[in-house]
């Protein structure tokens, strides 16, 4: 489902652009088949595939990255107490999927903030993960090329 993403990695010119786990191991392809977590199946079938993946790495440092992906999802909440399922993010932006939307594996809305600690919140920006990965990579491929 990925190979495009797989391609565009290996073709990257600078060492180091990219970090990339890997595949998942066969412990890993066990627990995810057995847990009963809603998370959307192209978010799981990435996480089988790639694991955890950071992206186009920022000049100059040695751990900031424009696109990350993790492959354990964190749970947060907002004030208002809506609970969130973190999954990554774009230029450190913590991107999400709203609890309340996941339903087995069906796709679902992904969720990036936007503002400040205090005066922020999250806002939909993608109709789920695997259209907000592609969006997301092109504009930071973009951004690199510029």
């Amino acid at each position: 489902m990925y190979r495009w993403l797989a391609q565009q990695i290996a073709a990257a010119r600078q060492p180091h652009l990219h970090l990339v786990e890997g595949p998942a191991d066969e412990q890993l392809h066990q627990a995810i088949g057995a847990t009963k977590l809603a998370a959307p199946r192209s978010y799981k079938v990435f996480v089988l595939e790639l694991g955890n993946c950071r992206l186009f790495r920022v000049a100059g440092s040695d751990d900031e990255y424009l696109l990350e992906v993790m492959s354990e999802l964190r749970q947060m909440q907002t004030r208002d107490g809506t609970t969130y399922e973190w999954f990554g993010s774009y230029q450190n932006r913590p991107a999400c999927f709203r609890g309340d939307l996941l339903a087995g594996e069906r796709e679902s809305p992904v969720f990036e903030w936007h503002g400040g600690n205090g005066t922020g919140r999250f806002r939909e920006t993608a109709p789920g993960f695997r259209p907000w990965l592609k969006r997301r990579f092109g504009q930071a491929r973009q951004s690199f090329s510029e």
